[in-house]
């Protein structure tokens, strides 16, 4: 029988996350672990984190890079992984990354694989499609990506970095019904104005976003909608952060874990 889908935060937060906050918070640079081997995005924390949640990072044999950022892709923590695993089973690590950069990068150790938005591919029992974000990445070109699941119709979807979603990646989902979204959220409650909304994800965009998903049947009725990529400066604690959302949305926190 198919296992659940599992989903563990490893990191939560957005590039203003340096260590913890006056109150003791902290947040990692935002990044999961997908049914304990595909790395959405691979940070210097992602390492760290799956030492304290107990994973094998041996474990790992596909990494799915959003976009180049530094806070997103660490070729030194890539390296490392793709170490573990050749070392562990003499396999390489697949690192899958928006096509038009994949030739400008390099680890031994793993294969490269450059992605085409909107062409499907497997990792295991995942069908995974690569989507356009609203995002600029540091490459020339260069466009970001989300990533929409589908494992035994078991759809959901992973959307940071990005503000909104691009019409053409809406038009692509309304073909579709998810069990879950997992959303950018850099921006907070109270920040009206702030000019991060052009490639992020204030709260407020993010409920009117769900609320067009429901409506158009995209976002099945009590599918969970997740927040991540949370900025430290942008955002209250966790616990005043709670308080502001009701279900389904929910905010994420490093070592969350969700199963679908």
């Amino acid at each position: 029988m198919e296992q659940d889908t599992k989903i563990a935060f490893l990191g939560t937060g957005a590039a203003d996350w340096h260590g913890p906050d006056a109150n003791g918070e902290c947040r990692t640079f935002a990044s999961v672990l997908v049914d304990g081997h595909i790395l959405v995005d691979c940070t210097a924390s992602s390492l760290i984190r799956m030492a304290e949640m107990g994973i094998n990072p041996t474990g790992v044999t596909d990494i799915l890079i959003t976009h180049s950022h530094s806070d997103h892709f660490d070729p030194a923590a890539i390296r490392e992984l793709a170490r573990n695993r050749l070392n562990a089973s003499g396999k390489p690590l697949t690192v899958h990354l928006e096509h038009s950069w994949s030739n400008q990068v390099h680890f031994d150790g793993a294969v490269v694989n450059g992605l085409t938005v909107e062409t499907d591919f497997l990792i295991g029992s995942n069908c995974v499609t690569p989507l356009a974000a609203n995002h600029i990445g540091a490459f020339p070109g260069e466009m970001a990506l989300h990533f929409f699941f589908d494992k035994q119709d078991t759809r959901w979807l992973y959307a940071t970095d990005g503000g909104w979603l691009l019409a053409r990646t809406w038009h692509w989902l309304r073909q579709r019904s998810l069990e879950c979204a997992v959303f950018d959220c850099t921006v907070g409650m109270g920040h009206a104005g702030d000019f991060r909304i052009f490639e992020h994800n204030a709260l407020p965009m993010v409920f009117e976003m769900v609320a067009a998903m429901r409506r158009s049947q995209i976002l099945k009725d009590n599918a969970p909608v997740i927040l991540t990529h949370l900025a430290r400066t942008l955002h209250p604690g966790q616990k005043q952060l709670e308080s502001q959302l009701q279900l389904p949305f929910r905010a994420a926190y490093d070592g969350f874990i969700l199963n679908l």
